[in-house]
């Protein structure tokens, strides 16, 4: 069995292919398959995959059409063999001893997931090691992670509020399968409820504290840098909210919940430009029962801010927000798409308010039945008590008369009497 498996899925990223997977191929741990998932790409992508391939055996290519980036990991997790599995993106870049080190941290603490730090960079500036991450040597300021696991438990802000990006992480593949996880496909943040459902059940998760990923922030294709995937922001949010209760984490997690879809709608208000995504946050918001607890002061601040805002715009002159950029034809593209998303969505939650109705109102007529049943179930079940009392009654009767010298002496006399009449006959 091949160590490490790492899934690449490549979409019009013949830019910086050859940097990205050469940071792979030059990995210090050699027991490695590279399976590079091709979704549909317009350029010179598979090309130089296949090329890549002929030189370097670890290397598969799978060729489909254009479904996501959750399509593309998927298709790389079904056909990985890798004891643990890595996942990298193709204009993004990895230290040489990633892979090594990680690996090496999951056979001496037996996990099912590591957790590492992750870098921003742009091209001639400094790298950032700064961006948001996993302050776990603050949680746990004693532990020697060389030889600590811990679950969520132990760290429930990890669950919902910090880096969801699957490449900061090294998953055992037995413990995806065991639970089936694969990644939410036709939807930008595919990465959100996977990080959510594996360290939910996941029972040994380590850490190393060393950015091994290097985040390019200067691909213009990067989903971050669309404006149009700020609707499937909502939908990751019902995705979310939708397996906490499912799966009974919902109360449990209630603040943390709150905190994540306030913080995750906020993002793209701004930069929606779209007075409908607007009213969807306000009207989403209107809808939650928040607490000061349970956010941060700017975020409380911001979440009243858009409930008080009677619009898209007056919510920008409160904010001061820079001015709204000149709409080129591509831009209004965005617009035009980001817009159609939210009617569609918005027309598909009237049609489920429906259906909920609908559902209250036929849950209403079958607890009304079930109620009635249960009435006349405790009116049998008197009735059964009483005839089986009542036969205990007759039977503890009848073996009194069974056994007593009246009626054994009645029933030899009726022998007797028997043997008289048939002599007689």
């Amino acid at each position: 069995m091949t160590k490490v498996s790492i899934i690449v899925p490549v979409y019009n990223a013949e830019e910086f292919l050859t940097e990205s997977l050469d940071s792979i191929l030059n990995q210090t741990f050699w027991d490695i398959e590279i399976i590079c998932v091709n979704d549909g790409s317009c350029d010179n992508s598979l090309t130089m995959l296949n090329n890549m391939a002929k030189k370097d055996g670890r290397i598969m290519v799978i060729n489909k059409s254009n479904g996501g980036c959750g399509s593309a990991r998927n298709m790389g997790l079904n056909n990985a063999t890798g004891e643990y599995v890595y996942f990298f993106d193709p204009d993004d870049y990895v230290l040489p001893d990633a892979i090594e080190k990680l690996y090496e941290n999951a056979c001496k603490n037996d996990s099912d997931i590591v957790l590492s730090q992750i870098a921003w960079y742009q091209e001639g500036n400094t790298i950032n090691y700064n961006k948001p991450g996993y302050n776990l040597h603050e949680t746990f300021p004693d532990a020697d992670f060389d030889n600590f696991t811990f679950d969520y438990t132990d760290a429930k802000d990890y669950v919902l509020n910090s880096y969801y990006a699957p490449w900061t992480k090294l998953y055992r593949k037995s413990f995806l399968d065991d639970y089936d996880f694969r990644f939410d496909e036709n939807i930008a943040f595919d990465d959100v409820p996977f990080h959510v459902k594996t360290m939910l059940k996941a029972k040994r998760i380590s850490f190393i504290q060393k950015a091994f990923y290097h985040y390019r922030t200067t691909n213009k294709n990067s989903v971050n840098n669309t404006v149009s995937n700020a609707v499937d922001i909502m939908r990751i949010c019902d995705i979310v909210e939708g397996y906490l209760r499912d799966n009974n984490f919902y109360k449990e997690f209630i603040g943390q919940f709150n905190r994540f879809k306030v913080t995750q709608i906020l993002l793209y208000i701004i930069f929606s430009y779209s007075e409908c995504y607007f009213k969807y946050a306000k009207h989403e918001f209107a809808k939650m029962n928040v607490t000061k607890e349970q956010l941060s002061d700017r975020l409380y601040d911001d979440y009243n801010m858009v409930l008080s805002s009677k619009d898209y715009n007056e919510y920008r002159i409160k904010k001061n927000a820079p001015p709204i950029p000149d709409k080129n034809k591509e831009y209004l593209e965005e617009i035009k798409k980001l817009e159609k998303s939210i009617n569609s969505l918005n027309k598909n939650i009237d049609e489920l308010d429906m259906e909920k109705n609908t559902i209250h109102e036929s849950n209403d007529k079958i607890r009304k039945k079930y109620d009635n049943l249960s009435q006349d179930y405790e009116i049998l079940l008197d009735k059964h008590e009483k005839l089986e009392h009542d036969y205990r009654h007759v039977k503890k009767t009848n073996e009194e008369i069974l056994n007593s010298k009246t009626w054994r002496l009645n029933r030899f006399m009726h022998k007797i009497l028997n043997l008289f009449k048939m002599d007689k006959k």
